[in-house]
């Protein structure tokens, strides 16, 4: 039983140990999402950090948090329908928080007549 006991307290040690570590390495990216011309925020826009599978949508106020992204320089794309998309560079530091804010310009939806 003592040994079990032992063996139980290491390997929670060991586990705890890597999660700190993997969490230490890791930053933050939080921003806002907003129309140019209005100001207004624009919920349900997503932002996808390119070549990864880190991503998020924003609220209702147009706000986004993607969380526990590893260190490193990444490419960070806003999209929204009827919007033009945007592209930004963000550098995300261990342990911080990076701030990406976009103001999306509205793109005009053309589209070739139907003949009937």
């Amino acid at each position: 039983m003592r040994k079990l006991l032992i063996a139980s307290l290491l390997a929670l040690g060991v586990l705890s140990f890597l999660t700190a570590s993997s969490q230490a390495q890791t930053g933050n990216i939080k921003g806002k999402i907003t129309d140019k011309q209005t100001g207004d925020a624009l919920p349900g826009a997503t932002v996808v950090l390119e070549k990864t599978a880190h991503g998020a949508a924003t609220d209702i106020n147009g706000n986004f948090t993607i969380e526990k992204v590893p260190a490193g320089s990444y490419k960070i794309v806003a999209r929204y329908i009827g919007y033009q998309s945007e592209t930004k560079t963000v550098s995300v530091k261990e342990g911080e928080t990076a701030t990406v804010d976009f103001d999306l310009l509205p793109s005009s939806l053309t589209t070739n007549p139907v003949v009937v």
